[in-house]
C-alpha cells in the first residue's frame, strides 16, 4: 500500500483547477467507451484528490486507474480552466513508480503486457522498441534493460533503424533548412515514413538535417512515470538539436510531448518543433494525383497536442483531389493510445479500435492517412484483422508518391 499526502503540496494547486464540471466527458475516448466514471478524466482526478488530501492508503486498483489513461490531449484542450491533466497524471505515477517499484508495476501489469504481445504484431513492436530504447539508449544499469529484456524481439523491428537509412545531411534546392526529431517508435519500426519525411521536405526545398546522436525524446518514460529518464533524454536532445532553429518531426505524439514539455525542461527545444505538415504547407505541391480514394484520421496528438488543424487536411485534398473522402468522425480515438495503454489495457484499446475501424470501412475509402505513428501501426493490423482492404498510412507516405 502506498499513501499519497507527500504529493499534495506538489499537485494542490493543479488539482484546485478542476471545479468537477464534467465537460471533459464528451472529448475522452476511455469514458466514451465505457461510460465509467472511474475510467474518465474527471473521475481520476476525483480519485486522486481524495486519495492525496485524506492520506488514504492506495493499493493496486487505485494504481490501475492512473495507468489507464490513452494519454490523449482532448481532456485538457477542452477543460474551461486549463487543468493541466497531462502533468498530474505524470507526477501520480512518477510517485507510484518510486514507491511501488518497478517489480510492483511488473506484478500488477506484467501478465498483461505478455498476452498482448502474444496477440497483436502492433503490440509487439511497441513492447521491442521500448525495450530496444532501454538496451541502446539509456545508461548501462538503468532499471529499465533488464526489467524489458523478456519484450525484446528484434523480429518485431525493422531491418535497419531511420538513423542508419538516412543521411545526416539531406541536400535540396532551396534555402530552408531543418533538423529533423525521428521519435522511437519511426526510428525502430516504421524508417519508411522517416524516408518519406525527408523526401517530401526535400521536395518543398528544404534541406534536411537528421542528427545522429539524438535519442528517444522522453515520452515513452514520461506515461510510464520515469519523469527522471525522460528529464535526462530531453535534455540529451536539447543539446544535441541546440543549433537549429527549427526542428520538425513526423510523430504526432512525439512532438506534443516535446511541444508541451512533458519531459521536462528542454532548454527551448519544445519551442522549436513543428509538425512536417506545417512546413509543407508553406511550400510543398503534389506534381501528380493520388488515384484511390483517401481519408484522414485526424489524431489528438496532432490537432489538440501540437494545434495542427488545417495542414494535414489540406495537402492531403491538395494530393487526391476528388479522391478525398471525408470520415465520420474522424477526431475519435484510434485506441493505440500513447505510452503502454494498448500493452495495459488491451482490451479497451480493442473496444475503442473495433469503433475506429467500422467508421474507416463506412468511409469506403482505400487509405487512410495519420500523423501519429502509433495509430497507423495499430489501425492498419485491426483493419486486416476484420478482413477490411482499406489500409493505414503516414500522411508523408501519400505526400511522397505524387512529389
Amino acid at each position: 500500500m502506498t499513501e499519497l499526502t507527500e504529493l499534495l503540496p506538489v499537485l494542490d494547486d493543479d488539482m484546485t483547477k478542476c471545479v468537477k464540471c464534467g465537460m471533459c466527458h464528451a472529448h475522452d475516448a476511455l469514458y466514451l467507451a465505457s461510460l465509467d466514471e472511474s475510467l474518465g478524466t474527471r473521475g481520476q482526478l476525483m480519485l486522486l484528490n481524495a486519495a492525496v488530501r485524506e492520506g488514504a492508503q492506495v493499493g493496486d486498483l487505485f494504481t490501475e486507474k492512473m495507468f489507464c489513461s490513452l494519454n490523449s490531449y482532448d481532456p485538457q484542450t477542452n477543460c474551461p480552466t486549463g487543468t493541466p491533466v497531462l502533468k498530474i497524471l505524470a507526477q501520480v505515477r512518477q510517485h507510484l513508480l518510486k514507491t511501488r517499484g518497478l517489480q510492483g508495476l511488473a506484478d500488477m501489469f506484467g501478465e498483461r503486457v505478455l498476452a498482448a504481445v502474444s496477440a497483436s504484431a502492433a503490440a509487439r513492436q511497441r513492447a521491442a522498441v521500448l525495450a530496444k530504447v532501454a538496451a541502446a539508449e539509456l545508461p548501462a544499469g538503468n532499471q529499465w534493460t533488464d526489467a524489458l529484456r523478456p519484450l525484446s524481439d528484434a523480429g518485431a523491428l525493422a531491418p535497419a533503424t531511420a538513423l542508419e537509412l538516412l543521411p545526416e545531411v539531406s541536400p535540396a534546392k532551396g534555402t530552408g533548412r531543418v533538423a529533423y526529431l525521428v521519435g522511437s517508435l519511426t526510428n525502430y519500426a516504421a524508417p519508411e515514413i522517416a524516408q518519406a519525411t525527408v523526401k517530401v521536405l526535400n521536395a518543398a526545398g528544404y534541406e534536411v538535417v537528421t542528427p545522429k546522436a539524438q535519442k528517444c525524446p522522453g515520452d515513452l518514460f514520461v506515461t510510464l512515470g520515469d519523469l527522471d529518464t525522460a528529464a535526462a533524454l530531453a535534455a540529451h536532445n536539447a543539446a544535441v538539436f541546440a543549433e537549429f532553429d527549427t526542428v520538425v518531426t513526423s510523430c504526432a505524439a512525439t512532438g506534443a510531448a516535446v511541444k508541451n514539455g512533458l519531459a521536462g525542461d528542454d532548454s527551448g527545444l519544445s519551442a522549436k518543433v513543428r509538425d512536417v505538415t506545417e512546413l509543407l504547407a508553406e511550400g510543398f505541391a503534389p506534381r501528380a494525383r493520388l488515384d484511390r480514394k483517401v481519408a484522414y484520421h485526424d489524431d489528438c496528438q496532432l490537432r489538440a497536442g501540437m494545434k495542427v488543424t488545417k495542414e494535414p487536411k489540406a495537402l492531403l485534398t491538395a494530393a487526391a483531389g476528388s479522391n478525398f473522402v471525408e470520415l465520420a468522425a474522424a477526431d475519435s480515438a484510434s485506441g493505440a493510445g500513447e505510452g503502454p495503454f494498448s500493452l495495459f489495457f488491451a482490451p479497451l484499446a480493442q473496444k475503442i479500435t473495433a469503433k475506429k475501424v467500422e467508421r474507416i470501412v463506412e468511409s469506403k475509402a482505400d487509405v487512410v492517412a495519420s500523423g501519429n505513428v502509433a495509430a497507423v501501426l495499430h489501425l492498419n493490423e485491426a483493419l486486416e484483422r476484420a478482413g477490411a482492404s482499406a489500409r493505414m498510412k503516414h500522411t508523408v507516405e501519400l505526400l511522397a508518391e505524387v512529389c
